[in-house]
Parts: C-alpha cells; structure tokens; sequence
C-alpha cells in the first residue's frame, strides 16, 4: 500500500464533481421538476448568490471527496470499475441517509424526492467510476 496521491484526489476530485454537476441538472431536469417547483420560493424569487455558489462548490466537494473514499478503500477492493462502484454506492448511500432527514423534518414530501434519488445512483456512480478511472498511485502505472 503506497502513499495516497493527494494532487490526485484533488484533480480526479475536481473531474468527478463535473461529471456529478452535468448528471445532476439532468436527474433533475428531466425527474425532478416537481422537487425544483416545491421548492419555497422558487418561482417568485432569484435565488441568493450565497445559494449559487452552493450549488456550485458542493457537487466538487463530493467529487473530491468520493475520490478519496475511493483511494481509501483500493488496498482492500483493488483498483478499478468495481472499487469505483463500491466507492460511488457508499458515497450515494451516505447522501440519502442526509436527504431523507430533508424528508423526517418534513419540509419535503417523500415522493417527491424518491426518483430522483434514486436516478442519483446510477449518475454518482458513473461520475465515480470517471474520475476513479483518472486515478494513479505516486510511483506506480496503476
């Protein structure tokens, strides 16, 4: 088990946040309008630079941070798809477990978030498994 490369993780981190950007806009384009439009305020109001600059930081912090599960876990799964799937699968689980307290607290209605939700997996996963794929321990082809 080699030293974790963590320029690496930053720039397939940076990569998969992007490819995570583009599949969410379309998740929620094309199943997620009725999430978009309960949302308060949503069609009377622009919403707060504060919220843009979310919306914009956050999809590369998970890259970023899906990337490193990845890196943590390749000495037990190896490199490759498989570990990438297992890595975008946690990743994914973790955040459903954040957004369903969306839902407990009652500010959404479960229905409204489930497809999404779940059309999340398949997009994390391939976001992942891109980035994964850009991955290279210091030292080593692999």
């Amino acid at each position: 088990m080699g030293p974790i490369n963590w320029g690496r993780i930053l720039v397939c981190g940076l990569v998969t946040g992007l490819v995570w950007i583009l599949l969410s806009l379309m998740v929620l384009l094309f199943l997620g309008r009725e999430l978009l439009h309960a949302m308060p305020n949503f069609q009377t109001f622009p919403p707060p630079s504060g919220v843009l600059a979310a919306c914009f930081i956050l999809p590369f912090m998970v890259g970023i941070t899906a990337i490193w599960l990845y890196t943590a876990i390749r000495p037990r799964f190896g490199p490759g798809p498989k570990t990438a799937v297992v890595a975008g699968f946690v990743y994914w689980v973790v955040g459903m477990i954040a957004n369903a307290s969306w839902v407990t607290y009652g500010f959404i209605r479960p229905g409204l978030v489930l497809v999404p939700l779940l059309a999340a997996l398949p997009a994390l996963i391939l976001a992942v498994s891109v980035g994964a794929s850009l991955y290279k321990e210091p030292g080593s082809g692999i």
